[in-house]
């Protein structure tokens, strides 16, 4: 399975107050700034669902999943501008130990971003644009409004805070899940990651409903055609698999098989080319994958 990943192309028109120029933050070209979105909510037009089937939103969040940032930990976004230009942007679901990072470490989860999408840039008028969509940002001092506009419309909007210089994080202090961390489902993982291209990271729990191997790789699969959008797939290089192999004592095909697994990485979509004889043709479809190169990162649950 593919991970959906879409760097999504923004324009932000950043007003500040004048009177206060401490909260008069804006991405610029002596440093790397962060932007920590705590709260989404729509206003006449749900982003989400141009990425993620509306009916299954309403699904989820019925069900009391999470779909998108609501002021807890469970459910938190991150916006990179990066000092040359670049712009990215990362999900982390159902971890809390990386629901408050602070800079130094935003520039450790940031470090393999993609550099070859959105751009953005200053404007002299106190504006920054990204990409193609525009967004009023506003602040009362200790939270940013950054909302997406429609002609003269907000019609939705990011509320969280800039982070612009190295600090000491008001989160835990370490990153490695505790053992009580809530985990991410299947489904959750790929609606979650549909508008992410760095990914979704964090723990991931799925029963192996298939697996099987190709030019050495291990697959494992959260349904029993890993074609199903809905699937999660377990990807291992041939290395991790023989590991795996040697680690339980027989073939993973067989021995994971209906077994319930938890595996520790980023979810990201990947796109599945077809070939016939031999030959790439035209058609493809997008899964979600977990790559997994240490084994140690798999648990079996029993």
């Amino acid at each position: 399975m593919k991970v959906l990943l879409l760097l999504i192309s923004i324009s932000f028109v950043f007003t500040a107050y004048a009177e206060d120029n401490t909260n008069r933050v804006f991405p610029s070209s002596d440093q790397d700034t962060y932007f920590r979105v705590a709260l989404e909510k729509a206003n006449g037009v749900d982003v989400r669902a141009q990425v993620i089937p509306a009916e299954i939103i309403a699904t989820l969040e019925k069900q009391g999943k999470t779909v998108r940032p609501s002021r807890t930990d469970a459910n938190v976004s991150y916006w990179a501008f990066f000092k040359n230009g670049d712009f990215a942007t990362c999900d982390i679901i159902n971890d809390p130990s990386k629901a408050h990072l602070s800079y130094e470490k935003l520039e450790a989860l940031f470090a393999r971003a993609p550099h070859d999408g959105t751009k953005w840039t200053n404007r002299s008028d106190h504006s920054i644009v990204v990409g193609e969509r525009l967004y009023s940002v506003t602040s009362d001092g200790a939270e940013t409004t950054i909302a997406l506009l429609q002609g003269d419309k907000e019609v939705y909007h990011y509320l969280g805070v800039f982070i612009t210089s190295p600090q000491p994080s008001p989160g835990p202090a370490t990153e490695t899940s505790e053992p009580g961390a809530s985990i991410i489902e299947p489904l959750q993982a790929v609606l979650a990651a549909a508008d992410r291209p760095e990914g979704i990271t964090g723990t991931f729990r799925l029963q192996v409903k298939n697996a099987g191997r190709q030019e050495g790789w291990l697959y494992l699969d959260s349904e029993e055609d890993y074609h199903d959008p809905r699937c999660l797939v377990v990807a291992l290089p041939p290395s991790a698999a023989q590991d795996l192999g040697r680690l339980l004592g027989d073939d993973p095909v067989v021995s994971l098989r209906s077994r319930t697994i938890k595996v520790s990485g980023t979810a990201l979509r990947t796109k599945i080319v077809f070939f016939s004889k031999g030959v790439k043709t035209d058609k493809y479809y997008f899964q979600t994958q977990v790559r997994l190169d240490d084994v140690s990162l798999l648990q079996i649950i029993p």
